[in-house]
């Protein structure tokens, strides 16, 4: 997925400045890590690459002993992606006085596990295995990109625009962003009079594009004070209610249940969902409709409103995926596997998804933005 963004940064030919050092002694030689990127800067989309460099700053050859083939790993933020960098049988790097060996990595956003960097500020951390105080780690920034003739809004998989913004299709570009408010502008304009439809909601916020793509489209509503609050965790009543409205149902009113706990508001909701075979209650009078819901729950919920078959599901069960707390026997395997499979979750750096832990209204307006968008491209 690509669409052009904004640039912030001042590029560097060479080598950057980098943040954050380390040191690590052997005998009389000692080593400096730093970690490079190849600028500063990036358009939404683009490829980063970066290494982690030693430097031996001692008298004496640095001896670096790995206790396997990988010696080095990075992570984003807290983005569940990790590369490890694994030699095929060099196990040991020597480093001589006054020189340098780098690790090197490449982020290619869109491809297999490499994350898309949403615009905003991202910290690269870098270490190596076996050497816990051998880490460095570099800010970089991602911003949208000027294509010279209006805010260019392209995509392979997903078209978005910057918050508050919605994309007007062109046949030779692909299409550009403006604010619907407003008239759209000239090409070789751009409207600055955009904003969060939320105000708690920035635009350095991680979800903060998805929340507004939904509220855009409306098919997301926040509370009365003009909040969304997107890390407080999505309650049952909620996520059903956020379902429903992100897949395009409308509430069937005039429904009755046996529900026994369930508020005026969330009647219809939930009783439509119920209908459609979308949600189930604890028993015949227990919904819990004030309870948070877990990752697993909210994906069933979330899947099946966007009308998965249970035959995808059920194919999707057998796949191998990467997390270790998925196992093959759960309940919830063949929604996660099918989830990770189309690229609507990621998980965690650890190899997890915590089906477990309670969902958080971020993570679920991701989940419906990105079930929106692959029911409508």
């Amino acid at each position: 997925m690509k669409f052009r963004i904004i640039s912030v940064a001042i590029l560097f030919a060479a080598i950057l400045s980098f943040l954050g050092t380390a040191t690590i002694s052997n005998a009389a030689s000692s080593a400096e890590f730093s970690l490079i990127t190849d600028k500063l800067g990036y358009d939404y989309g683009e490829q980063i690459t970066f290494s982690l460099r030693a430097v031996n700053t001692g008298l004496d050859n640095l001896t670096l002993a790995f206790p396997s083939a990988c010696q080095a790993d990075y992570i984003i933020d807290d983005l569940a992606k990790t590369e490890l960098v694994c030699a095929q049988v060099l196990t040991e790097v020597v480093i001589k006085p006054g020189e340098s060996h780098d690790w090197t990595f490449t982020n290619k956003p869109g491809q297999g596990d490499d994350p898309i960097l949403m615009p905003g500020t991202h910290n690269i951390r870098a270490v190596l295995i076996g050497y816990p105080s051998a880490t460095a780690s570099q800010s970089i920034t991602v911003d949208y990109a000027n294509s010279g003739e209006g805010q260019y809004c392209g995509g392979i998989a997903e078209i978005l625009c910057p918050t508050g913004l919605t994309c007007q299709a062109d046949q030779t570009f692909g299409g550009y962003c403006h604010d619907t408010t407003l008239p759209a502008p000239a090409k070789g304009q751009l409207s600055t009079e955009s904003s969060s439809k939320f105000k708690d909601v920035s635009a350095s916020h991680w979800a903060s594009v998805y929340i507004n793509l939904l509220a855009d489209k409306g098919l997301i509503q926040g509370y009365a004070d003009d909040t969304f609050r997107p890390d407080n965790y999505v309650t049952r009543a909620e996520l059903t209610k956020m379902s429903l409205t992100g897949a395009g149902i409308e509430p069937t009113a005039g429904l009755d249940g046996s529900f026994g706990d369930l508020d005026e508001w969330q009647k219809s909701w939930v009783y439509t969902a119920q209908n459609l075979n979308i949600v189930k209650g604890y028993n015949p009078r227990q919904f819990d409709p004030n309870r948070p819901i877990t990752r697993a729950e909210a994906l069933k919920i979330m899947l099946l409103a966007f009308n998965t078959k249970q035959t995808d599901i059920d194919a999707a069960a057998l796949l191998t995926i990467p997390f270790t707390d998925v196992p093959a026997d759960s309940w919830f395997r063949g929604y996660v596997a099918y989830g990770y499979g189309k690229g609507i979750l990621q998980g965690y750096q650890n190899k997890t998804f915590l089906p477990g832990n309670f969902i958080t209204r971020g993570e679920a307006a991701k989940i419906i933005a990105k079930l929106w968008q692959n029911a409508n491209s």
